[in-house]
């Protein structure tokens, strides 16, 4: 049983808390605790909870929560005059057979002019690549990766 000002046996010493925070300062300012965590673990061997790294990045000022963050605010965008001026591309992971077939993704083709469908097309789902989105941009910049040659190679 603990007593007032004893401190718990799992608490991680102040060192790698120390270390994790500088590593991303430098390297991963812009990442998430999620991608940080990843990228401690690959490149530094730094095992650490996801949660106790994203409490460490709150207080550091690293990160803020979701339900912290100020709510953006999107200018409409008009639609375009012309029928096949502009074709939208919205994607959508499902279960699409219901269990029948692997999960995949509906690609949906949209005029902006009309809203009209134009196409659908269901493509198998990538999301285990984990370079998918923003993670993409800073796996190209950890990768030294700096014009179109390098990154189509």
């Amino acid at each position: 049983m603990l007593r007032r000002g004893q401190s718990l046996g799992n608490k991680i010493n102040a060192d790698i808390r120390h270390q994790c925070l500088n590593l991303i300062h430098e390297y991963y300012s812009d990442f998430g605790p999620t991608l940080a965590r990843e990228k401690l673990i690959e490149r530094h061997g730094i095992k650490i909870g996801l949660e106790t790294l994203r409490q460490w990045m709150i207080a550091d000022g690293l990160w803020v929560p979701h339900f912290k963050r100020k709510p953006r605010v999107y200018q409409p965008r008009h639609r375009r005059d012309c029928y096949g001026e502009l074709i939208q591309i919205d994607g959508s992971h499902h279960d699409w057979f219901e269990g029948r077939s692997n999960k995949c993704c509906l690609l949906v083709f949209i005029d902006d002019a009309t809203g009209k469908l134009m196409n659908l097309h269901f493509s198998e789902t990538e999301r285990d690549a984990k370079t998918l989105q923003d993670r993409l941009v800073k796996e190209i910049r950890l990768q030294h990766i700096d014009n179109i040659e390098q990154a189509n190679a």
